[in-house]
């Protein structure tokens, strides 16, 4: 039986809208995301996601997922009537080395949103 590789990656996300939004529109864009995430790490080549887990930079809220397709678990608040938002992202999964969890970072991206690069260990 093969090893599997277990890669880490830890990130920070920059999301700017070109107006305010609503808690519930950062909610909305921020599990869209996760979601895109998780199914492009599996279209990378990922055997299992560990997680896939966002928290707001002050710590409101928080997001993960675990799967492709099952939708991501919200807790806490986004804020309100904001225009920017920083993530801090960290993926763990099975079957990817760390450039290809970056690539599938990058490929979920929507426009407005830039990734920094990965935290040093």
């Amino acid at each position: 039986m093969s090893e599997l590789i277990l890669a880490p990656l830890a990130v920070r996300l920059h999301w700017r809208l070109d107006s305010p939004a609503g808690a519930e529109i950062w909610r909305e864009n921020v599990t869209g995301l996760m979601g895109r995430i998780s199914q492009m790490l599996m279209d990378e080549g990922a055997s299992l996601i560990g997680h896939v887990k966002a928290m707001t930079s002050d710590g409101g809220a928080r997001v993960s997922s675990i799967a492709a397709g099952r939708p991501p678990q919200v807790s806490g608040s986004f804020p309100d009537n904001q225009s920017e938002l920083s993530l801090d992202l960290v993926v763990l999964v099975y079957g990817l080395e760390t450039d290809g969890i970056e690539r599938a970072i990058g490929r979920a991206l929507e426009p407005g949103v830039t990734m920094e690069a990965p935290y040093e260990p």
